[in-house]
């Protein structure tokens, strides 16, 4: 555009340009904005290594309860096992001392017949 008033640099204006000042103000905001998004960037980052490496813990921690609990639930059988070979054992005893007791024993509630199918069982085995 030309202005047809003369040769007054104020008026003339070469095509579609944008005047140096508004490419100035423009930048500035532009490099305000790349400066707010590597910040908020790295902060997410961070943030993100840190979740990061919460989890691992969280997991680590997981992992270690659940050997915990696996060797608690196999002490647990371990000990039931013993539980029930001993009262096993005692039922033999008084059965081997007092066969005469073996209604009494019956009359508790204790079968007098697993007895005889441990006994066959071990021999099964044997």
């Amino acid at each position: 555009m030309v202005s047809s008033k003369g040769n007054n640099g104020d008026d003339l204006l070469a095509g579609s340009a944008v005047p140096i000042v508004g490419d100035e103000g423009k930048s500035h905001h532009s490099l305000d904005n790349l400066t707010k998004v590597m910040v908020l960037t790295s902060s997410v980052t961070s943030w993100g290594r840190k979740m990061r490496d919460e989890v691992m813990i969280q997991l680590d921690r997981a992992t270690s309860i659940e050997n915990e609990m696996t060797h608690a639930q196999k002490l647990a059988s371990d000990l039931e096992r013993q539980l029930v070979e001993g009262f096993d054992f005692c039922k033999r005893q008084i059965r081997c001392h007092h066969p005469n007791l073996s209604i009494v024993i019956e009359g508790m509630g204790i079968g007098t017949n697993l007895l005889e199918e441990k006994e066959d069982t071990k021999e099964e085995n044997e």
